[in-house]
Formats: structure tokens, sequence, C-alpha cells
């Protein structure tokens, strides 16, 4: 914001002025000593300088009369309403309405910078003046109004956009990254999809796999169990069979699209059991 303290005449220039070139501190030191009769200063209405000067009772902003027409002249400027007692409401500061001037700070870089660079200037601009104070609201700045350059293609996305889904879940380096890999999605699904295609069979024989295997020992049981008439060989069988059935039971996990399978198995292996547990009792039998 321009803020002029003191008494200006209609027309400045070096005929009917001295013009001195002092840093904030001299300038308002000077002007405290009356040294000089206007500081006209561009900065925030926080800053330590500023709300030093409103307390003084001998210095006073000077309002702009004609700061709409220099707003229509000049788009880099526009004029605003500082209100009376927006400063402090105890003391009210100022005591009237005063019409400042608001000139556009622009942050200019080197057309040549990286874009990712760019971005990550933008964000930190974004965090540091989107803040609300008395003289402006809340996410009004940074802006891409009143400017004099054009502005840059990534800050003017990024201001319009802001930060992409990507950014606000991963940090700003693991999103950028993820970012450039996008160009590659394409050739990676054409190779991926025949992958897939051909894994899910794999899959799914791995999985039955775990199941098949036990009925080449299931059905090696069964196979002994024709004609066999030994007793001792026959509890022996029983035993072997109650083992392989306990097996199956403690390593066999499978998902549980595959449960029916599973207890397939399981049935048939009872079914076994059940056999010699018959062919048992009719050998005692006899």
């Amino acid at each position: 914001m321009f803020y002029c303290f003191g008494v200006l005449t209609s027309f400045i220039d070096s005929n009917n002025t001295t013009l001195l070139n002092l840093s904030n501190e001299e300038a308002a030191h000077a002007l405290q000593n009356k040294t000089i009769d206007a500081f006209l200063i561009v900065t925030s209405a926080k800053t330590e300088i500023i709300q030093k000067m409103l307390q003084d009772p001998n210095i006073s902003l000077l309002s702009f009369k004609r700061a709409k027409a220099y707003d229509r002249h000049f788009n880099f400027l526009s004029d605003l309403k500082l209100y009376e007692g927006s400063i402090c409401l105890s003391k009210n500061l100022p005591n009237q309405d005063i019409t400042l001037l608001s000139t556009t700070a622009s942050l200019i870089v080197d057309r040549e910078l990286e874009e990712e660079l760019i971005r990550i200037f933008m964000k930190q601009v974004k965090k540091v003046h989107s803040k609300e104070s008395i003289l402006e609201d809340a996410k009004e700045f940074p802006s891409q109004e009143n400017l004099e350059l054009p502005i840059h293609p990534e800050a003017k996305r990024y201001l319009e956009h802001g930060d992409t889904w990507l950014e606000k879940i991963f940090p700003f380096w693991i999103a950028n990254n993820i970012d450039r890999l996008k160009i590659l999605i394409i050739p990676l699904l054409t190779l991926l999809i025949p992958l897939i295609k051909g894994f899910m069979p794999i899959y799914r024989w791995s999985i039955r796999f775990k199941i098949y295997r036990w009925y080449d020992d299931i059905n090696a049981v069964d196979l002994q169990l024709d004609n066999l008439s030994d007793k001792e060989k026959l509890e022996k069988l029983y035993k072997q069979t109650l083992l392989l059935s306990q097996e199956i039971n403690e390593t066999t996990k499978v998902p549980l699209s595959y449960m029916g399978e599973y207890y397939n198995l399981r049935m048939h292996i009872a079914l076994i059991i059940d056999k010699i547990e018959r062919m048992k009792k009719a050998s005692r039998v006899f």
C-alpha cells in the first residue's frame, strides 16, 4: 500500500520538491524530527514502523482525494479505503476514513526457471500472503490482477487450481515424481493388461494345486483298500489316513472363493476314513 505521511502539494517534481532516497527507518526518524515534510512508503499495515508512526500524534496519514483517478490511469494502482478505527479501536486510529493507494508487488523470475521451482515459490507465496488483515480479505493475495508483465503459465495454473490431489496426499517431491510418470501410464497399461491376463490363470492354478496335490495320496489309499484283508495293514493304513487328514487341515490354507473345493477334499478323505472303519468292523465280525 502507498502510505503517505505528512502534507503533499498537488504536483510533485524536482522543481518544487527536494526528493530524498532514504531507508524506511531513516525517513521515519526524519519525519518525526520534522526535517522532511512527507514520507512515501510501500509496506504492510502490520509492520512495526507503520504501527509506531500511527501512534505519533504529530504524524497523520494523507488521504488521496484523486485515488480513483490514479486507479484509472495506472493499472498497477488501485484505491483502498482505510476506515476509521481500523488500526486501533481503543485509540480510534485513524480518526477518520482514509483513502490510500494500493500498488501491485510482483514476483519476477527468469523465464528459464524450472516449472517445479515456480510451483514451489507459489506454494510459499500463497502460504504467506493468503492470510487476512485489516486491508485485505483472506485468500485475496496472491492475485492475477493489476499485472504489467505476463504471468507464467505454471503460476497461473497454480493460482486457478491450487494443489493437485497428489500434492494434497504426498510431499511435493513425491507428488512431482509421480506426476512425471503419467507419460508412462499408457505404455505401462499396454504391458500390464496381458500380464494380468496371464497372471490370473497362474494364480488360480497355484491355489488349486494346494488342494489337488492331496488327491494322489487319497487315491493311493483308496486303491490299497481294494481286496485288503490283512488287519494289521488295514490298521496301519487307517492311522496313515488320519495323519493325512490332520496334515491337510493344518497346512492347506486357501482364499474363501476356493473353500468349496477345499471342503470337497475334506469330504473325500472323510469318505475314505469311513470306508476303512467299516472294513475294520467287518473284519472283526468274521
